[in-house]
């Protein structure tokens, strides 16, 4: 057998397939499946088109956060080559690790290293936590009255430590054994490179801005949410509801060590929903629907970004590997 076929079957792909296959089925099953392929055979072709043009909003806005950290680090990037790689992130955004293939791609590109730009990726996901956890605060869900005072405790219990780890600068002093291993050195490497990206560009400004931006094209994305809501003929949830199940499914997604968000957002969706007020089986759709138009829309948007840059779609994918380098003035922020 081709041995590229072969790869499909290691475990680091096979794991994560089958727990989102598992995850989908369970959702699946909470609901009666014939009615939610009903549901998805009908979803009106306008409210289809409606949700496409909010995801390319949605997509922009993401982009210009991508570009203004990108330029805070200090990563020359060409317009093209920097579409490039956010737009594969995008569309793998859903797989293992798949938020920072993006950055992955950009080291193919450019030859920055991984590590110093997913520093910015990951600050990306922390906004988007906080955005999530600060709108749950403030609207919360109707049902469900545990989810404040759990947000709030956990809010401060993770200000907390972080103060604390400051406060008594902790550093880890690993015994001699383990610092002697390679991948402890190629691990403490990268974790170093990883601080320098961030320190460089984080500031109270640049934070804020790609707070404001997160704010945004998270709003584009629970609007979509909501726009399938109501094309399934559910007038009972409001727009604000609809914000907080999807940003609860996100904040879950983004939160949960688990290997893929795909069945974690759907099950947690359901979960919100239904306590919102939702028919089960009209949950279920809500949220597999909304899948399947995110998923659709991603992979049409990458797939005409890709045909217009063809060439650094070849210039990626050749047989070249990037350098990891760290731009200049990284180390300093100058």
């Amino acid at each position: 057998m081709n041995s590229k076929l072969l790869g499909i079957f290691k475990p680091k792909i096979l794991v994560p397939a089958v727990f989102a296959v598992v995850l989908i089925g369970f959702v699946l099953s909470l609901g009666d499946i014939k009615k939610v392929g009903q549901d998805i055979v009908s979803f009106p072709r306008g409210d289809a088109a409606l949700f496409f043009l909010l995801t390319v909003i949605y997509e922009v806005v993401r982009g210009v956060q991508w570009f203004y950290f990108l330029r805070g680090m200090k990563v020359k990037v060409d317009l093209r080559r920097g579409i490039f790689a956010f737009v594969g992130g995008e569309a793998a955004k859903s797989l293992p690790a798949g938020n920072y293939f993006q950055n992955y791609l950009l080291e193919r590109e450019k030859g920055v290293a991984v590590a110093y730009t997913a520093s910015g990726t990951t600050i990306t996901v922390l906004l988007e936590v906080v955005v999530a956890v600060v709108y749950l605060i403030v609207a919360g869900i109707s049902g469900w009255a545990w989810l404040r005072p759990v947000l709030i405790v956990g809010t401060l219990a993770v200000i907390i430590a972080a103060l604390i780890v400051v406060k008594l600068d902790i550093h880890a002093h690993p015994p001699e054994w383990l610092g002697q291993r390679k991948f402890y050195q190629w691990a403490a490497k990268q974790g170093k490179t990883f601080i320098q990206g961030a320190e460089t560009f984080v500031t109270p400004k640049s934070l804020a801005i790609g707070l404001g931006l997160a704010v945004v094209y998270l709003a584009a994305a629970g609007t979509e949410y909501y726009i399938v809501i109501r094309a399934l003929g559910n007038t009972n949830v409001s727009i604000w509801n609809a914000m907080s199940a999807y940003l609860f499914g996100l904040g879950v997604g983004l939160i949960l060590p688990v290997p893929t968000d795909i069945g974690v957002q759907e099950i947690t969706g359901v979960g919100a929903l239904t306590a919102l007020g939702m028919e089960t089986t009209k949950a279920v759709s809500v949220t597999i629907i909304f899948r399947i138009l995110n998923l659709v829309s991603s992979l049409l948007i990458a797939v005409v970004t890709f045909a217009i840059l063809h060439d650094e779609f070849r210039d990626a994918f050749s047989s070249r590997q990037g350098s990891g380098k760290i731009p200049e003035g990284a180390a300093t922020g100058e």
